[in-house]
């Protein structure tokens, strides 16, 4: 028990320094503007409430958050579809709540992460169950949270939970057939939604052909690179991040990896995703160590969705893929989005703590539907 403590103090540690870190991010991001510190005085107050949560989760024994994953899950459905039709709109996209008489707005999509991994975990490894009937249900709360995501529109989120599903089977002893015919199911969606946004279109338009429309789809693609560009190996002179200040769009947010290149050069942008694979394999040590399955399932598989949605931002940022809007876990301003990673870690945590030591059935081996 006692070096459990000690880990949870380490981990503690952990957060707050690379919390701080990111902080520190958002404010080179907005060192030229009015009030520099206005995001990142507000980042380090998010930072304040994500520790206090990420505490509290741990606490709670893995076994009530089983009970409470479901009903979790449930009524972060009905507040997405609440979302839908009265939520607060911020960049073409309806994916926030307003607080009643506050100015505070939380992002359902990014907070429900946790209850939605976790039921997918507990559906997942249900053993008096068939494995068509576990896929059947896993698959059809997936494609619930999707298509409530893709309504907003947020294909950035929706894309973090479809690619977490099929990483999940194969963690779960899924046949093959199950995980490919998920992979390859993914495609129509997508090309609907492609189709239906014509945005969508010309962003993937100007990343096929960036010097096409320089001014316009591929503004921000062509910024990207500039910015980057300006960091060199060690940074810009003096820390001087002009061109993500002025220049880069959302360098607070959707793009501060771009501006932690600018700021640091690519010895630091290098170390900030040395640190995530570093946090994988942490991941991964801690799942190994568990014994209960559904602990050790959802312990690698929140690695996994923090992982993918880093080095989606990251892909992004450095023009590898499509852009799309997705803030990078524990760097990018967002108090929901750092809540939302600080309950998915806090729920890893109590996974951890409480695997090894409630009474388990060994897995059974999945047998195959007649």
């Amino acid at each position: 028990m006692t070096d459990r403590k000690v880990i949870l103090g380490n981990l503690v540690i952990g957060l707050l320094v690379i919390g701080l870190g990111g902080c520190a991010a958002i404010y080179c991001a907005r060192a030229y503007g009015v009030n520099p510190w206005h995001f990142a005085g507000r980042q380090v107050f998010w930072l304040s409430i994500g520790i206090i949560f990420f505490l509290l989760t741990a606490q709670i024994p893995f076994r009530n958050l089983k009970k409470a994953a479901l009903p979790a899950a449930g009524s972060f459905l009905i507040i997405l579809i609440l979302t839908a039709f009265f939520g607060k709109e911020v960049n073409n996209m309806r994916g926030w709540l307003q607080i009643p008489f506050t100015s505070i707005r939380i992002q359902p999509s990014e907070l429900a992460k946790p209850a939605f991994l976790l039921s997918l975990c507990l559906l997942a490894s249900k053993e008096s169950w068939g494995e068509g009937k576990r896929y059947a249900a896993t698959l059809f709360l997936t494609a619930l949270f999707c298509g409530l995501i893709l309504i907003q529109p947020d294909f950035g989120s929706a894309t973090i939970y479809a690619a977490v599903f099929p990483l999940l089977l194969i963690c779960a002893g899924f046949r093959k057939r199950y995980t490919l015919s998920t992979m390859f199911g993914w495609i129509p969606p997508t090309i609907l939604f492609v189709m239906i946004h014509p945005y969508a279109l010309r962003r993937i338009k100007a990343f096929l052909a960036p010097s096409d429309d320089q001014l316009g789809a591929a503004w921000h693609i062509n910024q990207f690179r500039i910015t980057m560009a300006n960091g060199g190996w060690f940074g810009a002179d003096g820390n001087e991040v002009t061109w993500a200040n002025a220049y880069l769009p959302l360098s607070h947010s959707d793009s501060v990896f771009a501006t932690l290149i600018e700021a640091s050069g690519l010895i630091g942008g290098t170390l900030v995703l040395l640190g995530f694979c570093v946090m994988i394999i942490l991941f991964r040590k801690a799942a190994l160590e568990t014994k209960n399955k559904e602990a050790r399932l959802y312990i690698f598989c929140a690695g996994l969705m923090l992982i993918i949605q880093a080095f989606l931002h990251i892909g992004v940022n450095t023009t590898i893929i499509p852009p799309t809007g997705l803030p990078l876990p524990f760097f990018s301003y967002g108090g929901s989005n750092l809540a939302g990673v600080m309950l998915l870690l806090g729920t890893a945590c109590s996974a951890y703590r409480s695997g090894s030591s409630e009474s388990q059935i060994d897995p059974e081996t999945v047998k195959e539907d007649e």
